[in-house]
């Protein structure tokens, strides 16, 4: 089997552990909304999805996209 963690991002570690914390608390406080959200938690965190088709992906800037600044010459008005 292989290693099992190698995918699981910071992110995704932080889902699980959030999942497991709001159900313990869910259960310990009788309250069934709040299990369902800590079941969302660990949907996500387990399936791996949270940005539906990369959409919290920060693209880098390209090098086509670098700034082109101009010069801009300020007349003094008296």
């Amino acid at each position: 089997m292989e290693n099992i963690l190698k995918d699981w991002g910071g992110l995704r570690i932080i889902r699980l552990l959030m999942g497991i914390y709001i159900i313990v608390e869910s259960i310990k406080e009788h309250q069934t909304l709040l299990g369902l959200l800590g079941g969302f938690f660990l949907y996500q965190a387990i399936m791996n999805t949270g940005c539906p088709m990369g959409a919290c992906e920060v693209k880098p800037k390209s090098k086509t996209q670098e700034s082109t600044t101009e010069t801009v010459d300020f007349e003094e008005i008296k």
